[in-house]
């Protein structure tokens, strides 16, 4: 029986599977042709949704019935846009169509399976994630696969996993430039053969779940709106209008890639103009964005103690783009290649399959847990600690930190009562993005808020015990007890029931339209 891995992506999705023999297949579904599908989910008037490239061109065409990029907006209870469905616009979590879209995948994975390779199909997946998510957006990610009727083996970190994907040299050091549509991650990886056989990540990723291809899109319609005297606040972002220029955009920044001119069609109520646009205009007007994507380098390479690099390793389609290659080159290539070719330095290599077959890798891996199988040591960008006093002081003490593995031990600690009788003791944890072992509470918003019921007559002084532990996912759960009572949660409610039902009413119309 197979297994699958899943690259849920901002602007593209694909999946690959991994059979018995460990085997690794891109699946192309018969409607797209293509093993990648847009990552869009548009609504028909009963509330059906459907998804890739139809829904894609429904929302050039109907803008009010379709939603695309929300994997930004995942760390929202509600994306920025609604939902016209049935002549009533209502709100939308991001959990709900990015099940839409790991259903669609799921299911026609298996349709592939089950006809083409005249196979089993397949249960069980691997999810990859930005390194850069947060636990509320990990969590997110997984419940909406959950929804979507997969059993999820794990999450694993999208730079991890084009690392497992490339096959590195056993003690090779790479660095995994990811640039997707929506996101970039930047992470350091070495093949530890003879320490561990383990794909170790090294220091904390860096990364920005804010900057990827369609920002580089953005500035392309801004840049030619502008040359065309058009003021950009007269159009809806969430319209139709906006979705044509941005796929136009899309199309114009992927033939600069290989051209040094193109033209940029301008489709607008009453407007109809042609834009040229060189090469060299691009990349002046998105040099800021470039220059984001360099300090997030340097970040992984300091989180990472200068570690020794031997290859940077490309992966996301935006990563083709000359700009990227060539400041690449000119800002790290004399630090840390000892001035090899360009081409023994950089691989870009099946960028836009990379992540899913790394996924589709690791999923067999976990399924034969075979105890001389490659292990993976991934890390977080994020620390967590809990809310505590000092000197009349609010303070957060870290007791989990970004640069720990992500399956770490329980960590424990106490806290004691403060007066004779009390109730309750309030626990509160706090996601932050320190490496210190005290930070300042007023810095960051907490993760959580609960209360632990405390035994009658519990007099001043009691320890009450804590158990921290972050899962292999990323996920933080929290234990605490005093005497008899006991508490166990998550660290994050991930979502209200109301928008679990109503994804789970969602996904029962794209099943019943499957039979």
């Amino acid at each position: 029986m197979s297994v699958l891995g899943i690259d849920l992506g901002t602007t593209y999705s694909c999946v690959a599977s991994c059979d018995s023999k460990g085997h690794v297949e891109m699946l192309t579904f018969e409607r797209e042709k293509s093993p990648t599908i847009p990552s869009v989910v548009a609504f028909q008037d009963d509330g059906t949704p459907f998804v890739g490239q139809k829904a894609k061109n429904g929302l050039m065409i109907n803008a009010e019935k379709a939603i695309d990029t929300v994997k930004r907006e995942m760390n929202s209870e509600y994306c920025t846009k609604d939902i016209k469905i049935n002549g009533i616009f209502r709100k939308v979590s991001p959990i709900e169509p990015s099940s839409c879209i790991l259903r669609h995948l799921f299911y026609n994975a298996n349709k592939t399976i089950r006809e083409i390779f005249n196979d089993k199909e397949a249960s069980k997946a691997v999810v990859t994630i930005p390194a850069a998510f947060n636990d509320n957006q990990r969590e997110k990610t997984k419940l909406a696969a959950e929804l979507a009727g997969i059993e999820v083996l794990g999450l694993l970190q999208e730079p991890t996993a084009a690392a497992i994907a490339y096959n590195i040299k056993p003690e090779e050091t790479i660095l995994v430039f990811d640039l997707g549509g929506g996101t970039l991650d930047v992470s350091i990886v070495k093949y530890e053969k003879d320490k561990s056989n383990s794909y170790s990540v090294l220091g904390t990723p860096a990364g920005d779940v804010h900057l990827g291809g369609k920002d580089w899109d953005e500035a392309l319609v801004l840049h030619v709106l502008r040359k065309a005297n058009i003021d950009p606040e007269t159009i809806d972002k969430h319209g139709r209008y906006w979705a044509l220029l941005m796929h136009e955009a899309e199309n114009r920044k992927i033939e600069l890639t290989d051209n040094l001119e193109t033209k940029f069609s301008i489709t607008l109520p009453d407007v109809n103009k042609i834009i040229s646009v060189r090469r060299s205009e691009f990349e002046t007007i998105t040099a800021s964005l470039v220059r984001r994507a360099v300090e997030i380098v340097d970040k992984a390479i300091s989180n990472a103690n200068n570690a020794i690099i031997d290859r940077f390793v490309l992966v996301g389609g935006s990563s083709r783009m000359p700009m990227i290659i060539k400041t690449l080159e000119k800002e790290f290539l004399s630090k840390i290649s000892n001035n090899r070719l360009l081409k023994d330095w950089i691989s870009l290599e099946d960028p836009d399959y990379a992540i899913a077959k790394g996924a589709a890798k690791y999923a067999g891996l976990l399924i034969k847990k075979s105890k001389n199988d490659i292990n993976v040591n991934d890390k977080t960008t994020r620390s967590y600690g809990f809310k505590a006093m000092r000197q009349a002081k609010e303070i957060v003490l870290n007791i989990i930190y970004a640069d720990d593995d992500c399956v770490v031990d329980n960590r424990s600690f106490s806290l004691t009562t403060r007066r004779d009788n009390q109730e309750k003791l309030d626990i509160i944890i706090v996601e932050n993005d320190s490496n210190k072992d005290e930070i300042d509470y007023d810095c960051y918003n907490p993760l959580v808020k609960k209360s632990l019921r405390l035994p009658p007559n519990t007099p001043k002084g009691t320890d009450v015990d804590f158990i921290v532990s972050r899962d292999k996912d990323g996920i933080v759960h929290v234990e605490a007890g005093c005497g008899k009572n006991i508490l166990s949660f998550q660290a994050k409610e991930i979502a209200e029931e109301i928008i679990i039902q109503q994804t789970k009413e969602t996904i029962n119309k794209m099943i019943n339209k499957e039979k």
